[in-house]
């Protein structure tokens, strides 16, 4: 079982860092024993993870504001 675990990580490929220009594998399997023992997944690290994490845009529309919370009598 633990081969083919192994062959399937492995076809899986890397994700190649244009920040780091490192490879990092895009399967990671890491067992419950292994966590415990302080084992990390490898992920691309940036200072502000700007490049990593993309934060989507903000829509507003004009004219729109919450409503008041209250009990209807």
């Amino acid at each position: 079982m633990q081969n083919i675990v192994s062959m399937e990580t492995t076809s899986a490929g890397h994700y190649h860092s244009e920040i780091w220009n490192r490879d990092y594998p895009r399967i990671q399997i890491l067992s419950i024993e292994q966590l415990l023992a302080g084992a990390e997944v490898k992920l691309p690290q940036t200072p502000s993870n700007a490049a990593a994490f993309k934060e989507a845009e903000k829509a507003v529309e004009e004219g729109l504001r919450q409503g008041k919370i209250g009990y209807i009598k």
